[in-house]
């Protein structure tokens, strides 16, 4: 077998974009070229199922990342793997730190998948940042999937220029098609628009209930996922009045097949890095509504067809767009051509990450062979 061990390291199996997006770099690598282990803290979550059985998993079975530090430093320690691949901020700098602790540490890319800010609000004040400028440049390659992802973090580590990769999120447009074609229940295809995702208030699902209320009954919206904001949710639903535009479904194990036959998704969130179902609502030819300030829509936008991504400068704007394409007519059930970039098609994605992968071994090697 071969020598060439790539080993990713994700917090569990959680459906959130970065997992997923973690799962397709991790399977577009050949069993025949690479040996591929996954280290998880946690094997929880939805997505284990898709996990293909080339990959060795490693479980090491903590539900916090602090309790799993001594665990991950002796899992790479023993696996020693030639490249080391993490997502997530919190995930990154642990990996870094453990790492800088190895007499010979692999070649490390850290992926951040969403705005550094995003995670500075979950670590104590100050040493946040003096973390970043401390462990992120012992990364030998820092991917970014937007630019504004990128400006943030070189604003805050100048020295990364060099070392910072933009490599988007890839998306399987011939599988996520298949699974859009599939049958729903009736009632979920009656010219709804859709929102998707964990229930947190990073989602802005709040606001997007705020803006519903200004709407004509004609514009309604399913909100797909489940999260800890659901039960309060819920319930301004209920204080605003809009109970019959809103309905709360919960995690759909194939909710492609229900935002294919929706007027539109629908996004208001507070923060982003380059929102994942986004792109999966062009892949299924259905529009994207949102603020302007919604991090990277801009970026999809300006690469999409005229029409593809609308976005209001403000919430009053966003109701007229919304109410305008819902008293336009009727939603067809056919799957609509893919709005989606060329830039964003999984095999082209793929191909980055792979060169970047071949990068890592190269220069992991090459110190080798100095030591």
């Amino acid at each position: 077998m071969t020598s060439r061990k790539i080993a990713f390291v994700l917090p569990s199996f959680a459906g959130g974009g970065a997992e997923r997006v973690m799962l397709h770099f991790l399977h577009s690598l050949k069993p025949e070229q690479y040996q591929v282990v996954l280290i998880v803290l946690t094997g929880e979550g939805p997505l284990r199922a898709s996990l293909s059985k080339s990959v060795r998993l490693i479980d090491l079975g903590a539900s916090r990342l602090r309790t799993a530090l001594f665990r991950l430093r002796h899992c790479i320690s023993k696996e020693k793997p030639d490249v080391l691949v993490s997502t997530m901020g919190y995930l990154n700098l642990a990996v870094l730190g453990v790492c800088a602790t190895l007499s010979q540490p692999p070649s490390v890319i850290v992926r951040e998948a969403n705005t550094v800010d995003s995670t500075l609000r979950w670590l104590p004040i100050g040493v946040g940042k003096l973390a970043y400028r401390l462990l992120y440049p012992r990364a030998d390659f820092v991917v970014c999937n937007a630019r504004h992802v990128a400006n943030e973090l070189e604003a805050l580590c100048p020295g990364l220029r060099r070392s910072v990769e933009l490599i988007v999120n890839p998306i399987d447009v011939p599988g996520l098609r298949i699974q859009a074609i599939q049958p729903i229940s009736e009632e979920f295809s009656k010219g709804w628009f859709v929102a998707i995702g964990r229930l947190t208030p990073a989602k802005g699902f709040d606001r997007l209930l705020e803006v519903l209320s200004e709407c004509p009954p004609q514009v309604k919206v399913l909100f797909i996922g489940d999260g800890p904001e659901r039960s309060r949710l819920e319930s301004l639903t209920k204080s605003m009045n809009v109970s019959p535009q809103a309905r709360f479904i919960g995690f759909q194990d194939n909710p492609w097949a229900i935002l294919a036959r929706s007027r539109g998704l629908v996004m208001m969130s507070r923060w982003e890095g380059l929102p994942n179902v986004a792109l999966e609502a062009l892949a299924c030819g259905v529009p994207v509504y949102g603020l302007e300030s919604v991090d990277g829509l801009g970026e999809i936008q300006e690469q999409a067809a005229q029409g593809a991504v609308l976005l209001a400068p403000n919430s009053q704007e966003l109701v007229d767009l919304l109410s305008t394409s819902a008293i336009s007519g009727s939603k067809s059930d056919e799957l609509a051509p893919s709005l989606l970039p060329a830039a964003f098609e999984g095999a082209v994605v793929r191909q980055q990450f792979m060169s970047l992968v071949e990068k890592a071994l190269h220069e992991r090697h090459g110190r080798a062979d100095t030591e």
